[in-house]
């Protein structure tokens, strides 16, 4: 933890500020602070630590974009905007799983092909189960992946962009949504070598 007092007028004065170490502070204090409210939030309602850090991530992201465009100015503690943001991100991803379920990756795992040829089918088809693998692992992994085989963007880069408090932290946020992303593609050859064509360099 930070050895600086932030209160609420503080915090929103330092994400405003054009110095950029208040504002990584400022960021980095209030990450660990409410970090424990969004992993009970999500938890109670059946969620997993993982799903926790997602949706804490992108309300930290919301109310940072909030602050600096001023919409939001301290009417309100900050706790309890992190709180009703936490709330309904999660309940938003809840419904937006349940609504996904019957198009999951595993309807199209038929399309893909174990053989060691199979890079051979429709790229479409296989760009369109990716695209499903990426919509299934969350909104975070899946920008988080796509910046970086993708875009092929650095961890500085995606740090910055994403908000996280240090490179550290992005590397094991990547590391762990390739795991998650693994998962879909396990067993499946052709996905495999077609990934591994396309991203040879970093995959």
């Amino acid at each position: 933890m930070l050895n600086i007092i932030f209160t609420d007028k503080k915090i929103i004065e330092d994400i405003r500020s054009d110095n950029v170490k208040q504002r990584d502070n400022a960021l980095k204090y209030l990450y660990e602070r409410h970090y424990q409210m969004a992993l009970n939030i999500v938890r109670r309602k059946g969620g997993t630590e993982y799903e926790a850090e997602d949706v804490y991530q992108e309300s930290i992201i919301a109310l940072y974009e909030a602050i600096r465009g001023n919409k939001f100015r301290g009417e309100s503690k900050i706790s309890t905007w992190l709180h009703s943001t936490i709330f309904n991100q999660w309940s938003l991803a809840t419904r937006k799983s349940k609504k996904q379920k019957t198009n999951n990756i595993e309807d199209y795992s038929k399309e893909i092909s174990t053989e060691d040829d199979s890079y051979k089918h429709d790229e479409t088809e296989l760009l369109k189960v990716i695209w499903e693998i990426l919509e299934n692992i969350g909104t975070t992994c899946k920008q988080v992946l796509l910046d970086y085989y993708y875009h092929k963007m650095t961890m500085k880069d995606i740090k910055e962009k994403m908000g996280f408090k240090n490179e550290q932290v992005a590397k094991n946020k990547k590391y762990r949504c390739k795991e998650k992303f693994d998962t879909y593609i396990k067993g499946k050859k052709g996905l495999q070598q077609y990934l591994n064509k396309l991203y040879y360099d970093r995959y």
